[in-house]
């Protein structure tokens, strides 16, 4: 069948869509893997900053409560055991070094058993990272005296070496004296949780008590924060855990084994807190201590020097947190700190500080790499199954269109009585597209910030990945969904006329039903069958108008628009049939838009009984083909024409190659 020239330049028209969409498409697709512009917004910041490497992204899991030191020897900082998330216990043994951390938990050989809240220092006299005793289980009842030495990716146990060890302890505080030539550790949590304050020194591969008994001592404590600084010779202790719920605030200086308290005369101060981790950042000059735990989690930053305490303001610091990992790189010359717990968990990012800047080097749940990746999972999930569905769906639907349409011709010289939709197809527009608009307007930001952590320059740049994503997702649902919507609704004795923007559908009434959806918004839904097709429905919508206009066009069988769709839109209900189709007065299909019972989506109707008084009627078939009779034998029931059933509710006699429904009353045929 030649098709109308309209429908040559509707197909022109999908081609030249068709066209665009893809070539939105291959610049959305391009911007994902090309884009030069950094996801995360660490990134971003460590480029600007010189002593800043780029990372790979790797990152040791969730921890608190790790020790870490620099080794000197190896020339990588060392971070060891901990607990993960869950409170587990954990014996990870890991490296940094140019920005990047490496597991060595598996190359390491035979390690420390897991723990938390052990002491870690360099020795640089032994040449070695020196560890001693730690927390074995998440309450730190149990706890270790253990003596362990780790140089050259090797631990080795110095247990067996030691006279007169320590006793076991965890929370406990160490760090390496150069004045007084020894590795000195503070107090802690003993056994039976009882909290000390004794003093030994490491030295010569040996423990020994040290300090002198005469002078003051800090109060038994755990968890305090202790690092030597270079400017006052002197090891700093402040604050704490002690016997009590409520943390300390006091700040002492150790040197020559002689203790002296500094809490009178270093004012301002930090407030008291307990599990906050200090250590010496050796590119700035002063000791930095960061957050820590009060009866809340805290977030303040500071700085100590031969004046006392300062406050630091430093741009970008991590959030309110305790137990973190805090050591200085003095290969890279910056401080780095790592994970700690926060109020909604267990942090999983690293960061560095130099020049009184932070930088948020990795995130693992956003890094540069994951951060990239998920937007081009992203980009493949949505997009690309969202054009093909579009692409060849749309074909397909338009070549089962393009056979349903042939189901009639208008006759020389007939015109359609034309129902224009005029300015509900606009509020239909705003109605489809506007969920999407609030997605895209709201939700690419918010998900471009997430991706960034706060950089301005990669939040802009994820936003522009995104916006380029979500908006060909747009565009592909506006040209697959809007333009099905009929333009104008016009009625002819076959059928309905669709005139969309894809394209004229011609629509029988011998394929046409009502929708199970009442009219909402000012629409109502039609639905149809395919030619060939037994169960699949395809629908369309028309305004209230339009419905008016179809359910008092002469044309119209009575079941298109049953009655109780009539009332709702103020209607009365029609008083005959459709001519030349014998449709009784007021049918309509049974089971849809009844009064007794809601109709219920994909039930079909249940069969009347036989018609009572012989044969059923006569009636013309589609197309206008002669009506098909049933041949009666005086043997048995009526015999049906080839290619032809009888309606089970009203007997009407129907060519089923042609029909879907009944052309009488509209059951359901197949």
């Amino acid at each position: 069948m030649n098709r109308p020239p309209a429908d040559a330049a509707a197909r022109g028209r999908s081609r030249a869509r068709k066209a665009a969409t893809a070539a939105l498409a291959a610049l959305g697709i391009a911007a994902l893997l090309i884009s030069p512009l950094p996801i995360h917004g660490a990134i971003g910041r460590a480029e600007a900053t010189s002593v800043v490497r780029h990372s790979n992204g790797v990152s040791p899991p969730p921890t608190v409560g790790a020790a870490a030191a620099f080794d000197t020897a190896d020339g990588y900082a060392l971070m060891f055991g901990g607990l993960d998330p869950a409170g587990k216990v954990v014996p990870w043994t890991w490296s940094f070094v140019h920005s990047n951390w490496t597991n060595l938990t598996s190359a390491v050989g035979p390690a420390p058993s897991a723990r938390w809240g052990e002491g870690l220092a360099y020795d640089p006299v032994a040449g070695y990272v020196l560890l001693f005793g730690g927390c074995l289980n998440l309450a730190c009842t149990l706890v270790s005296n253990q003596t362990w030495g780790y140089a050259h990716d090797s631990w080795t146990n110095l247990t067996g070496n030691q006279p007169t060890p320590p006793p076991g302890r965890g929370r406990t505080m160490m760090t390496y004296d150069p004045t007084d030539g020894y590795v000195f550790l503070f107090g802690g949590t003993g056994t039976g949780s009882t909290l000390l304050n004794d003093e030994w020194g490491f030295a010569s591969g040996r423990w020994s008590k040290v300090g002198n008994v005469s002078s003051p001592t800090p109060s038994p404590r755990f968890g305090a924060s202790m690092a030597y600084d270079p400017a006052t010779t002197s090891v700093v202790l402040f604050g704490g855990g002690g016997s009590s719920a409520a943390s300390m605030g006091d700040t002492w200086s150790y040197h020559a084994g002689n203790w002296t308290n500094l809490t009178a005369t270093d004012r301002p101060a930090p407030s008291p807190r307990r599990l906050a981790p200090m250590t010496y950042d050796s590119g700035d000059g002063y000791l930095l201590l960061v957050n820590g735990y009060n009866a809340s989690y805290l977030r303040s930053e500071w700085t100590f020097g031969p004046t006392g305490w300062t406050q630091l303001n430093a741009p970008g610091g991590p959030e309110a947190s305790f137990g973190a990992v805090l050591v200085d790189d003095p290969v890279d010359h910056y401080v780095v700190y790592f994970s700690g717990a926060v109020s909604a968990g267990v942090l999983t990012s690293t960061l560095v500080y130099a020049d009184g800047t932070w930088t948020l080097l990795i995130n693992p749940t956003y890094s540069h790499l994951t951060g990239f990746g998920l937007l081009l999972i992203l980009g493949t999930i949505i997009l690309v199954p969202t054009l093909v569905a579009g692409l060849v769906g749309n074909r397909h639907r338009r070549n089962q269109e393009r056979r349903l349409g042939e189901g009639f011709q208008l006759r020389p010289g007939e015109i359609p009585g034309w129902f224009p939709s005029g300015p509900a197809l606009r509020s239909r527009v705003i109605q489809q597209l506007g969920i999407l608009v609030v997605v895209f307007v709201v939700f690419v930001p918010v998900l471009a910030l997430s991706f960034a952590d706060g950089s301005p320059q990669a939040a802009v740049a994820s936003a522009i990945v995104l916006a380029l994503v979500f908006g060909v997702f747009i565009a592909v649902v506006a040209w697959t969904s809007l333009g099905q919507l009929p333009r104008s609704i016009g009625v002819v004795p076959a059928g309905v006329i669709l005139d969309r923007r894809v394209g004229e559908l011609r629509v029988p009434w011998s394929q046409l039903q009502p929708g199970v959806v009442p009219p909402r918004r000012g629409w109502f839904n039609f639905h149809y069958v395919l030619p060939g097709s037994e169960a699949i429905m395809r629908g369309f919508s028309a305004t209230i108008p339009q419905v008016r206009g179809i359910l008092a066009s002469p044309y119209a069988p009575a079941w298109v628009i049953p009655p109780a769709v009539a009332a709702g839109l103020g209607m009365p209900p029609r008083a005959g049939g459709t001519p030349g189709a014998g449709a009784p007065s007021g049918a309509a299909l049974p089971g849809l838009w009844s009064a007794a019972t809601p109709p219920v989506p994909g039930v079909p109707p249940t069969p009347a009984t036989a018609r009572a008084g012989g044969d059923p009627p006569a009636a013309a078939g589609p197309r206008g083909e002669p009506p098909l009779a049933a041949v009666s034998t005086p043997r048995g029931p009526p015999r049906l024409p080839p290619g032809a059933i009888a309606c089970p509710r009203c007997g009407q006699v129907n060519r089923v190659e042609r029909v879907a429904f009944c052309t009488a009353c509209g059951t359901r045929l197949r």
